[in-house]
């Protein structure tokens, strides 16, 4: 929950969430609604980076099932249904040649460019707010390529 919530306060980076214990209203407004002691990030981090992609996908189905169940969403139903927008987007791109699932683009000076992107489906409210309920990278492996 961390995690996502610190990208939903919007902090740059886990030092800047972490920042949010000099504030006791944060830390004490934090623990009452998420039930929780608020975390160190770099706990949080050590947990994520041994977590495999498919618990993390699972505990972020569960945390949206809660979340609906609780009808936190509720007001934001457009004709009795959740509005689900489906986007690909960019997530990072890396120097040098990461991995072999990295997707790739060559200038035309010739340097080649390492990257990674995600197809996300969200959950998106009247407010404009999102989240994210399933994440999908995109790697080489997975590119077709029709020649027509």
């Amino acid at each position: 929950m961390a995690a996502i919530m610190m990208s939903v306060f919007k902090k740059g980076s886990r030092n800047a969430f972490n920042n949010g214990r000099e504030s006791e209203e944060f830390v004490r407004n934090y623990e009452s609604i998420f039930k929780v002691r608020f975390p160190y990030m770099d706990t949080v981090d050590e947990v994520m980076r041994k977590m495999n992609e498919n618990c993390s996908e699972k505990l972020k189905t569960q945390l949206v099932k809660i979340l609906i169940k609780k009808k936190i969403f509720n007001k934001s139903r457009v004709f009795g249904k959740y509005l689900i927008a489906v986007d690909g987007s960019h997530a990072m791109t890396v120097s040098g040649d990461h991995c072999e699932h990295c997707l790739t683009r060559k200038s035309e000076s010739g340097k080649t460019t390492y990257f990674y992107n995600v197809v996300e489906a969200k959950l998106v409210t009247e407010n404009g707010f999102s989240i994210s309920l399933a994440t999908e990278w995109v790697e080489n492996s997975a590119l077709w390529y029709f020649a027509g």
